[in-house]
């Protein structure tokens, strides 16, 4: 599999330029830029429960399904106004012109994508991983029809393609009912489905020959249906059915000529969000916060040591008898200053020690420590984060932000018998790319979601972070807020640096709460 590195190809260049240009006009002049902000108003918007389901196109890998909140409109966006849009799975800011056209930026989670592990049929093939997919949208009305073209390329170089999503759509519409059957055309560039779809010579297997496709033009249609059975409350159900590109079906790794994917939700319409014109932030001072709070963390780490004899294989709970259950205390200081900045910086760590007796022989680095030996064993993990982030949407109901900046990595495992005593470790320091988002309720009450992902290979490191979380806040005062919620934390790196030549991942996961003190 060719190696992914932290530059873009001419097309994505060209589609980056294609974001910048989509909003040109807007953010030219900063009052017109805070008045297309302030356009977004959450209580436009209903609170659904969504059922996501689709239909996978690999052999022997079963579909996939998930349940997931997300604001949601029963009018179709293709006839709206809205600024904010979600549609088919896409997220994107507007602007819509007099004349019926619109423009502006989008992004997508791209979920194609398998472990080698889920199937028997794909044994020997490498990992391909979800990836997250940014780019423009442009369209133009023609009364209850539209066109819609959504062009996004790969942020994480999972890939290296990108992908032109054309779309017709024709809304029919009652006070109640809603019916949009849409048709779509989906472009895929060679690298996207050499990736997804195709198999490397060191991938082949009697009965899977090397197959290298190139790229694929996929049709589609779908309908969407929406109904109001209740002045708040309203069902959505929307299907689409794929027919897959020959360059797609041909593949010795999908047994589909077709491929479904349906989404289901309730949803509820009651505007309980704070008015977007609150003087609440209006005149957006600057800012200094400080938050200590207790991670309550299930963990499970891994080490895997590139050595002629290979150990610590599988937990390293299980194999030298460290807790699985810890409490971690992180540290948050964020300095918001003007409407849009905000510098991020955050610490945590753990530090686990056991002394247990072997049940078996333990191998590390050559090392090998006899059943029945008293072993001491420590792992211990530090994280630092600091970047930027830039608020794209910020006033008293909503702040909605994109985050960039480096992410340090700090592991030392250390295991000591009777007579010998190993040290592994290493200091990864790694770009992070993630998104904010925190909505008021009231001046006191909000919620929130934080996400931070990357997914490279990196002068001596490869692998892939996810950091997610959920919470609430309740503000006390003007100075202090307790905040709850549930954090996922999983970091899964291969390092080829001496200290630690081999494989690590730890994941974290539990409810936290945290103390925040305003300066």
């Amino acid at each position: 599999m060719r190696e992914k590195q932290l530059e873009l190809s001419p097309r994505s260049y060209c589609l980056v330029a294609l974001m910048a240009a989509a909003f040109w006009p807007v953010a030219a002049e900063a009052d017109g830029f805070r008045e297309f902000l302030d356009s977004v108003d959450l209580n436009d918007y209903a609170l659904s429960l969504n059922l996501y389901t689709s239909q996978s196109h690999y052999i022997g890998i079963d579909n996939f399904a998930i349940i997931y909140p997300v604001p949601n409109s029963f009018t179709h966006p293709s006839i709206t106004n809205s600024t904010l849009v979600l549609r088919d799975g896409y997220l994107g800011l507007r602007k819509i012109t007099a004349g019926g056209w619109s423009y502006g930026v989008t992004g997508k989670i791209q979920t194609l994508g398998y472990g080698s592990e889920s199937s028997v049929a794909l044994a020997g093939m490498k990992r391909r991983d979800w990836t997250v997919q940014a780019g423009a949208m442009f369209g133009k009305r023609l009364g209850p029809a539209s066109i819609d073209l959504f062009a996004t390329t790969d942020l994480t170089n999972e890939h290296g393609g990108y992908e032109y999503d054309l779309k017709f759509s024709y809304v029919f519409a009652t006070e109640k009912l809603q019916f949009v059957p849409q048709l779509a055309v989906l472009y895929q560039s060679d690298d996207l489905v050499n990736h997804y779809y195709g198999v490397e010579n060191s991938e082949a297997r009697p009965g899977r020959p090397a197959y290298a496709p190139g790229a694929a033009v996929t049709p589609g249609l779908g309908l969407d249906v929406s109904w109001k059975f209740h002045p708040v409350w309203y069902v959505y159900a929307g299907i689409n059915v794929d027919f897959l590109a020959d360059e797609i079906q041909n593949s010795p790794i999908v047994d589909k000529e077709t491929a479904w994917r349906a989404d289901i939700g309730f949803a509820y319409t009651l505007k309980s969000f704070v008015a977007t014109d609150s003087d609440v932030l209006s005149d957006y001072p600057s800012e200094f916060e400080i938050g200590v709070g207790a991670f309550f963390a299930n963990t499970t780490s891994h080490v895997h040591l590139n050595t002629a004899v290979l150990g610590l294989s599988p937990d390293l709970e299980d194999v030298q008898g460290l807790d699985d259950r810890e409490v971690l205390i992180p540290i948050d200081l964020v300095w918001t200053f003007g409407r849009y900045h905000r510098l991020d910086l955050s610490y945590f760590e753990l530090n686990r020690n056991a002394t247990t007796d072997l049940s078996v022989p333990l191998s590390v680095r050559g090392v090998t420590f006899a059943a029945g030996e008293s072993v001491s064993s420590s792992f211990d993990s530090r994280v630092i984060r600091f970047g930027y982030g830039f608020s794209f949407l910020r006033d008293a109901q909503k702040d909605l932000s994109m985050f960039g900046g480096v992410h340090v990595t700090d592991v030392e495992l250390n295991v000591s018998g009777v007579n010998d005593s190993v040290r592994a470790g290493t200091t990864a320091v790694l770009p992070v790319l993630g998104a904010r988002l925190r909505a008021n309720f009231t001046e006191k009450v909000s919620v929130g979601a934080n996400f931070e992902i990357f997914a490279l290979d990196f002068d001596k490191y490869s692998g892939e972070l996810i950091d997610f979380s959920v919470y609430g806040q309740y503000r006390i005062s003007g100075h202090t807020a307790i905040v709850g919620g549930y954090h996922f934390y999983r970091q899964d790196l291969t390092s080829g640096d001496e200290g630690l030549n081999g494989n690590f991942r730890i994941d974290y996961s539990g409810p936290y709460v945290s103390f925040r003190v305003r300066l």
